[in-house]
């Protein structure tokens, strides 16, 4: 038998606190290129999916950080500096 196509999921749910977490997954499918191995194939696949599942997750929390300095961006430095 020879696998012509490769399909990998990833997916990664992470906890926000306060009650909420954020899910993101990703399907990819490619074809079996001449040369390719099976395993080398399905690795590459699978490396892209979690590469790209980590982006977005990345891209989450660094827009939640951002909103969660902009809450506090009124108070005075001093109780900034205590909060962190």
């Amino acid at each position: 038998m020879k696998i012509k196509e490769v399909s990998a999921t990833w997916g990664v749910k992470y906890n926000l606190g306060d009650y909420n977490s954020v899910g993101i997954s990703i399907t990819l499918t490619g074809e079996v290129e001449d040369g390719d191995t099976e395993d080398g194939a399905i690795d590459k696949m699978m490396m892209l999916a979690k590469t790209h599942v980590r982006q977005e997750i990345k891209e989450v929390l660094d827009k939640r950080k951002a909103a969660v300095q902009e809450m506090f961006a009124g108070l005075p430095v001093d109780v900034q500096a205590k909060m962190k």
